[in-house]
């Protein structure tokens, strides 16, 4: 019987003292995390956020900033993406804090009622078993005194574990070959050094694909994968193809120029403007 060790991260969400002005109470501002679980110790995970207006007064209603927490044990923190719908919001990390602000005019991108930002960011996991608060406040300003008003959330149950794998498909970071559907992509490459992410299962961040400066017409790239990841156990699980000009259409791996074992990487190939990216990995997951 394969050893468990059960973690809880919760998402407790600031419930500080209402706010009240003129007699009329705000504390209507909510968030949510997912994934509810589970996850595991030590391993690189993606999570989406949602911070979300859900005023029904009239006064002071709009969201103008939102501040993350990142608990500790966490580390490595990235954004990957914000989203605010028709209205435009970045995030930066500082310290152990991830903070959402709305982009300039910032007035003009406040959140009202009924509309929220979605963060989706990466972080390693802690290593050991424990209770993980990311507290989330939220307010009309930017000014810190003004923060306060977020609901709270349950807590989620996360089980931490090793020993169990579930294969994924990841490719290098870049444009889609497709705008609907497919969400394989495709790296430029203007023959300079670069490092893009390595993503599988279209946004799980699973390491780095490394391209060389060009060399005697040839690249040389270099897979390297994060914590909690491993290349699976098949031949051929890295394919490479080069273009001179972007593709188009669904690419189709098993057709590929070039096939190699993880193993035998660094791997070289021949310059060009384009390349196709894909690698048979294993991401580790909690034992049934």
């Amino acid at each position: 019987m394969r050893a468990r060790t059960v973690v809880v991260l919760a998402l407790v969400l600031a419930l500080a003292l209402p706010l009240t002005v003129f007699g009329v109470v705000y504390r209507d501002f909510t968030a949510t995390i997912s994934p509810t679980g589970p996850v595991c110790a030590d391993t690189v995970e993606t999570f989406t956020l949602v911070v979300t207006n859900s005023l029904t007064t009239t006064i002071n209603q709009n969201i103008g900033a939102a501040n993350v927490t990142i608990p500790s044990g966490f580390a490595g923190a990235a954004v990957i993406s914000v989203d605010a719908g028709a209205k435009s919001w970045g995030a930066s990390i500082v310290a152990n804090q991830i903070l959402l602000r709305p982009n300039t005019p910032a007035g003009q991108n406040k959140l009202v009622p009924g509309e929220a930002v979605t963060l989706v960011f990466s972080a390693t996991t802690p290593s050991a078993a424990g209770t993980y608060t990311f507290t989330t406040i939220a307010g009309s300003e930017v000014d810190n005194w003004n923060f306060a008003i977020v609901g709270n959330q349950p807590a989620v149950e996360v089980i931490l574990c090793n020993g169990c794998w579930a294969g994924e498909t990841a490719w290098s970071d870049g444009e889609r070959y497709v705008e609907q559907g497919n969400w394989a992509r495709y790296t430029s490459y203007d023959g300079s050094a670069k490092t893009v992410t390595l993503y599988a299962g279209q946004w799980m961040d699973a390491g780095t694909v490394a391209f060389s400066a060009a060399a005697g017409g040839e690249v040389t790239i270099t897979i390297t994968l994060n914590t909690g990841w491993r290349f699976k156990d098949v031949a051929e699980n890295v394919k490479i193809q080069d273009y001179a000009v972007a593709p188009t259409g669904n690419p189709v791996p098993g057709d590929f120029a070039w096939k190699f074992d993880a193993a035998d990487g660094p791997f070289v190939v021949p310059e060009n403007s384009f390349y196709g990216v894909h690698v048979d990995v294993e991401r580790q997951v909690p034992c049934e």
